[in-house]
């Protein structure tokens, strides 16, 4: 048995790190299943009523993503999804996966295949006469499907 002041020497924990991967059929409905997706690992990862709040912004950014020509093509969605709550930052990453453009030899989806990223940061901040507000800040980047590499 280690005593409490053994456990300190150790230094301090590293903050936790959540994520999961889900294969989504590509069709027009792929938002509310990454809605659901998403609201269920944020509820398991225990991050309260918040999850509500993030999965609707998320999946309201994955439909206008999913709009666009690059995504209309068949196949599935593969929705990567990473929660540092320590940092306050949900990442989701999404990517088209077809028969053509199988996932690479390492289990990763293939180099040239277009992706978008979702960051989206979040917190309560208090006001100074009143029960505070929520917010959330996000930043998309979209690599575009194409066979040439970068340089």
């Amino acid at each position: 048995m280690t005593s409490r002041a053994d456990d300190s020497a150790d230094g301090p924990r590293p903050p936790v790190v959540h994520a999961g991967r889900w294969h989504l059929p590509g069709a027009r409905w792929a938002a509310a299943r990454a809605r659901r997706a998403i609201r269920t690992a944020l509820k398991q990862w225990e991050l309260g009523a918040a999850a509500d709040t993030l999965a609707w912004q998320a999946a309201s950014l994955i439909r206008k993503l999913a709009a666009r020509p690059v995504d209309r093509a068949p196949g599935q969605i593969e929705l990567l999804l990473e929660l540092r709550p320590a940092d306050r930052l949900l990442l989701i990453q999404l990517q088209r996966t077809t028969p053509e453009r199988p996932e690479a030899d390492n289990g990763t989806l293939a180099e040239e295949d277009g992706r978008h990223i979702i960051a989206i940061v979040y917190g309560h901040r208090r006001a100074h006469n009143g029960p505070g507000i929520w917010y959330t800040r996000t930043f998309v980047w979209h690599r575009p499907d194409s066979g040439a590499t970068d340089h």
